[in-house]
């Protein structure tokens, strides 16, 4: 479902819903941009450098778009 500012009021009702009853929730941004200048992760960063190079990214960059996903666990078919 696309929501937009047009469309919020009428959705939310549904996404609360959907929050409520879900087993597990998911995030994901959109960004202006992906990496600050000098900041490639490689696979030979430490979690600690990691973590750090993201998090400047992050906090470098607008976020312009977000999803939301919620799931719901069924036993039965155990998925």
């Amino acid at each position: 479902m696309e929501v937009t500012k047009e469309n919020f009021d009428q959705v939310l009702p549904v996404i609360a819903e959907a929050i409520k009853e879900c087993d597990f929730l998911a995030f994901d941004t959109e960004l202006t941009g992906l990496t600050t200048r000098g900041q490639r992760i490689t696979g030979l960063d430490s979690v600690e450098e990691r973590y750090q190079k993201i998090r400047a990214s992050a906090t470098s960059f607008q976020t312009i778009q977000w999803g939301l996903c919620a799931f719901k666990w069924d036993e039965q078919s155990r998925t």
